[in-house]
């Protein structure tokens, strides 16, 4: 069953194939020849073909971006414990002083 599932796709160009339909032999006035089987065995790869370079794509993007993000966050963390370090000094460079007020 997942061989009929697998195959699918290629069945309207089969059956294009054997019909003969929409396809243009040579010799003829215009001199062209058109396999409108092939075209439509090109036509339904074509979109899980994209879609495949559609999703690296994608990958690719948001890697970037996250990679972005993460340094974001790291520059926002080192300001977030600079600025608790001041805090930490500032608190005790007033217990300090709170200190001394009674002594005077």
């Amino acid at each position: 069953s997942s061989g009929i599932n697998a195959e699918w796709p290629l069945r309207p160009g089969e059956l294009v194939s054997q019909s003969g339909r929409l396809t243009v032999t040579l010799p003829n006035s215009l001199n062209v020849a058109f396999d409108f089987s092939l075209f439509l065995k090109i036509y339904l790869a074509a979109p899980a073909i994209g879609g495949l370079f559609l999703l690296m794509h994608m990958g690719s993007q948001r890697t970037k971006a996250m990679k972005k993000l993460a340094k974001l966050k790291q520059m926002e963390d080192v300001y977030h414990k600079q600025k608790d370090l001041i805090d930490i000094k500032k608190e005790k460079s007033t217990d300090c002083d709170s200190a001394l007020i009674p002594l005077l």
